[in-house]
């Protein structure tokens, strides 16, 4: 798979998704991931699942519960971490 360059806002939007679904679940990881290609589109589900895997990480790096069901991936772009500090903060989860 060729390797998929992430905006800043897509970054955010995905982040703010995965918080509202993993810290307070509601879905299955196929209806994530279908909910989140609608708002991100241009986005292959594959890039979708990886970036998961990636919040995964960042979420449990800093002791977030969270209920995602994926492996962590360690291979997170500054601006996921960026986007993930940002929205611990405004969401007071520190």
């Amino acid at each position: 798979m060729a390797k998929i360059s992430w905006s800043k806002a897509e970054e955010y939007i995905f982040s703010f998704l995965c918080f509202k679904q993993y810290v307070v679940p509601s879905l299955t990881v196929e209806e994530f991931l279908d909910f989140a290609h609608k708002s991100l589109p241009r986005l292959p589900k594959a890039s979708l699942k990886a970036k998961l895997s990636n919040v995964k990480h960042l979420l449990d790096a800093k002791n977030i519960s969270n209920t995602i069901p994926l492996k962590p991936l360690r291979n997170f772009a500054k601006a996921n971490e960026e986007a993930i500090n940002d929205l611990i903060d405004s969401l007071k989860l520190r």
